[in-house]
């Protein structure tokens, strides 16, 4: 099933979401910062590129989780694919029992 916008940002460690003039914003369960979501034409390779305004970094990883390949083959796949860069991270630390922290976010 392909994925839509809506269905990128029905996530279950997401608070809300919204849609905005430059892209998508959501906000993670118990951290009080917006996460802006740009996606964009990739002119060389096709498809569409993402750029999240933050990264995470959890105490459960050794470093901030930065994708390799910040790219969807569709605008709504891209958008997943940034979404889940946060929020995979993110839901290993709170099912370890960590409480969420704005300290796991950092500007990209």
């Amino acid at each position: 099933m392909p994925h839509t916008f809506e269905s990128a940002l029905n996530n279950d460690f997401i608070e809300r979401s919204e849609a905005t003039h430059a892209g998508y914003s959501f906000w993670l369960k118990g951290i009080p910062v917006e996460i802006k979501v740009v996606i964009s034409i990739n002119p060389v390779e096709g498809g569409f590129n993402f750029k999240t305004s933050h990264v995470i970094h959890t105490p459960k990883q050794i470093g901030a989780y930065r994708p390799s390949h910040a790219w969807g083959d569709y605008p709504e796949y891209a958008l997943h694919r940034a979404v889940t860069s946060i929020t995979g991270e993110y839901g290993i630390a709170v099912k370890a029992g960590l409480k969420p922290s704005s300290d796991w976010l950092v500007t990209a």
